[in-house]
């Protein structure tokens, strides 16, 4: 039993292992969407929208 139990834990570690990355690469996009469209719905003028991204 003790043989199985780690083969489990194993395989359950080589699941999260490879599948942490895309996870985490998907919320990631998620968020910066989110912040994107923040950005977006802004309103200042063009003066304002160019010493912002200078500063950036």
């Amino acid at each position: 039993m003790r043989k199985r139990s780690t083969i489990i834990v194993i395989f359950s570690l080589g699941i999260i292992v490879i599948l942490y990355p895309h996870i985490a690469q998907w919320v990631n996009s998620y968020l910066q969407k989110g912040q994107v469209e923040d950005f977006h719905n802004i309103e200042m003028s063009d003066d304002e929208l160019d010493q912002l991204m200078a500063k950036a």
